[in-house]
């Protein structure tokens, strides 16, 4: 049998990731497109898609593809977290506030799914932070060390959040955490600095 015969999706799929890979972005959205014709079901074709698009940054459409991935597989919470990340690239724009919360309605999805990843309360305590809603980004920030203690860089965000707030003696003792687990973090010796006055 024929393996370029125009009806096996899986020869355009192959084809377009090895575009892909070699940073023909175009000519992987076209094979993509050519699956998805196909094969109109299988989610990673859009998520591929979706990812070349991002390449090229056409975010929007990059988004567009993974919400009808997201249609086909709505229990997927990496789906949703790949979602936000293009979401991200359109912070700068004059929406910027519902840019932020439609990126944390995503986290917020992939932590009801999967409540066990501390990474998803990391994300989208930063999120949070972001936007000034600081007493939340600390919570999610705890959420997250509760699962995973020994990552710094989560010390070092919930003492910035906590000293938005004033909170001077607990960004110390967050600051401090995250040099312990990470000594070369410059940015924590800072704000330590900061926060001691």
């Amino acid at each position: 049998m024929n393996k370029n015969n125009s009806k096996d999706s899986s020869f355009y799929f192959k084809r377009g990731t090895s575009k892909y890979e070699s940073g023909d972005y175009q000519g992987a959205i076209k094979d993509y497109t050519k699956a998805i014709e196909i094969d109109p079901y299988t989610v990673l074709l859009y998520v591929n898609r979706g990812n070349a698009k991002g390449e090229l940054e056409d975010y929007k459409g990059g988004i567009e593809d993974y919400n009808k991935a997201i249609k086909i597989d709505p229990d997927n919470p990496v789906l949703y977290i790949e979602r936000a990340l293009l979401k991200g690239n359109l912070i700068d724009s004059d929406d910027e506030r519902n840019t932020y919360a439609d990126i944390i309605k995503d986290y917020n999805k992939a932590i009801k799914i999967d409540p066990g990843n501390p990474v998803n309360y990391f994300i989208r305590g930063v999120f949070y932070k972001e936007t000034g809603d600081y007493k939340i980004a600390i919570n999610d920030f705890s959420k997250a060390l509760k699962i995973d203690p020994n990552y710094a860089l989560t010390y070092f965000e919930r003492g910035v959040s906590k000293l938005a707030l004033n909170d001077y003696l607990g960004s110390i003792k967050d600051f401090n955490n995250a040099i312990k687990i990470n000594p070369e973090s410059e940015d924590a010796f800072f704000y330590s600095g900061i926060a001691k006055g």
